[in-house]
C-alpha cells in the first residue's frame, strides 16, 4: 500500500459492489451475470435488509474488451469512489521474482506520457480528492474519492495508466524501489509482519503461490529491473482482466457512457494463466517454529487451515474471528487479557 492521501469508507461499499471480481465469473461460488440491475429481495430480519441495500440497484455491464463495470449510484452522496482491480497479486509471480506486483502498485501512480511523476497525487489534491492502492496475494486495487462534481478525472487517469504506463528512469523507477525498500526495511521491525512472514510456508509450503509475503523478499525486490517490470505490467494489466466500480452521487447513464469512451478502444489481449493454491499442503501433524528476535516481548501466533473465500464457511469465521478478538468485549481480550492477565493484547484476522 502507498502512503498517501486518506481515503474515505465509501470505497469499501465499492469494494462490495464487484463480487464476482474476486472468485471469477465463472465460479460455483458466485454466478454474477452482466445485467441491468441487481436486485436483492430481503427478508423481514432488519439485518437482512441492511444487507440487502447494499447490494440493491447495481448496474453492471461487461464491455466488449472484457472489463467488467459496476455502477452503484447513491443519489445522496457527495462523493463519488472510483476503484479499479486488477485481477493478480503476489500469487501469481514466480518464486525468483517476488513483490513485482506490489513494486508496480507504487509504479501506477509514476505517471505516462500525459502524467508526469507527482501529476496523479497534484490532480488530487488540487480537486480535494483522496487516492491509495493496495496489493493482496489475488488483486491489486486502486481506489480514488472526489466530490461528486469532479469524480471524472479519476476515469481519466485509470484509462490512461490500464495500458499507457510508463517503468523508465524518467518515471522514478529507481527513486520508487527505494521507498518499497524502505517498507520492506520498516516491516523488519515489526514483530507481527517477521511473524506473518515465517508462518506463511508453514502454512502453504515454499514453493506455493501463497508461500511468500505480499510485499516480496527483500533483494529479489533489490534485482528487479525496468524491464522485468514492464513485462509483468504487460502480461496482466489489460481491460479483461480487470473491474471499474463506480459507487456514489453520480448518473449511471452518463458515467456508462463516459467510461465507454474512455476505456472502450483499449484493446483486449490474450491472459495467462494463474496460478492455483495447493488443494491441501500435506503435513505429518501440527509444526512450529521458534524465533529469536531483538523485541523484548515474546509473542505466539497460531495458524490454522480453513476455506477459501467464497465458501459459505468463510463467512461464519469472519463472524468467529470478530467475537474472538475485535474490541475489549472480545472472548480472547476478556479471557487472556483481563481475566488470566497473560497478554498484553490479541488479534485475529480471517
Amino acid at each position: 500500500m502507498r502512503t498517501s492521501f486518506r481515503t474515505a469508507p465509501l470505497w469499501i461499499l465499492a469494494l462490495l459492489a464487484a463480487p464476482a471480481l474476486w472468485f471469477g465469473s465463472g465460479s460455483p461460488e458466485v454466478q454474477l451475470q452482466a445485467r441491468e440491475t441487481t436486485s436483492v429481495q430481503a427478508k423481514g430480519d432488519p439485518v437482512d435488509r441492511a444487507a440487502a441495500a447494499l447490494y440493491e440497484g447495481i448496474r453492471t455491464e461487461t464491455l466488449p474488451n472484457g472489463l467488467r463495470v459496476y455502477l452503484k449510484p447513491i443519489p445522496t452522496s457527495p462523493v463519488v469512489t472510483t476503484m479499479v482491480a486488477y485481477k493478480v497479486g503476489s500469487s501469481d509471480e514466480d518464486l525468483e521474482h517476488t513483490g513485482l506486483s506490489h513494486y508496480l502498485e507504487h509504479l501506477m501512480f509514476k505517471g505516462t506520457d500525459k502524467i508526469k511523476p507527482g501529476d496523479i497525487d497534484r490532480i488530487t489534491q488540487r480537486n480535494g480528492g483522496a487516492n491509495n492502492a493496495y496489493t493482496t496475494e489475488d488483486f491489486t486495487n486502486f481506489h480514488f474519492d472526489f466530490a461528486a462534481d469532479r469524480w471524472e478525472v479519476a476515469l481519466q487517469i485509470e484509462a490512461d495508466r490500464m495500458r499507457n504506463l510508463r517503468i523508465d528512469a524518467r518515471h522514478e523507477f529507481q527513486q520508487e524501489k527505494g521507498a518499497v525498500i524502505e517498507e520492506l526495511e520498516r516491516n523488519e521491525d515489526t514483530p507481527w509482519d517477521l511473524e506473518g512472514k515465517a508462518i506463511l510456508p508453514l502454512l502453504f509450503g515454499k514453493t506455493t503461490p501463497y508461500g511468500h509475503p505480499v510485499i516480496g523478499e527483500a533483494q529479489q525486490v533489490r534485482d528487479a529491473t525496468a524491464g522485468v517490470i514492464q513485462g509483468y505490467y504487460n502480461k496482466w494489466y489489460h481491460p479483461n482482466n480487470a473491474a471499474l466500480v463506480v459507487c456514489g452521487g453520480f448518473d449511471p447513464d452518463q458515467a456508462l457512457a463516459r467510461i465507454k469512451e474512455l476505456f472502450g478502444p483499449i484493446p483486449a489481449e490474450p491472459l495467462p494463466e494463474r496460478k492455483t493454491a495447493p488443494a491441501e499442503v500435506k503435513r505429518p501433524g501440527p509444526v512450529h517454529k521458534d524465533m529469536e528476535s531483538k523485541f523484548e516481548v515474546p509473542r505466539l501466533l497460531l495458524g490454522f487451515d480453513t476455506v477459501r473465500t467464497g465458501d459459505p464457511d468463510y463467512y461464519a469465521l469472519e463472524v468467529l474471528q470478530a467475537l474472538l478478538s475485535e474490541g475489549k468485549t472480545s472472548r480472547l481480550y476478556k479471557n487472556l487479557v483481563e481475566g488470566a492477565e497473560i497478554a498484553g493484547d490479541v488479534g485475529a484476522s480471517n
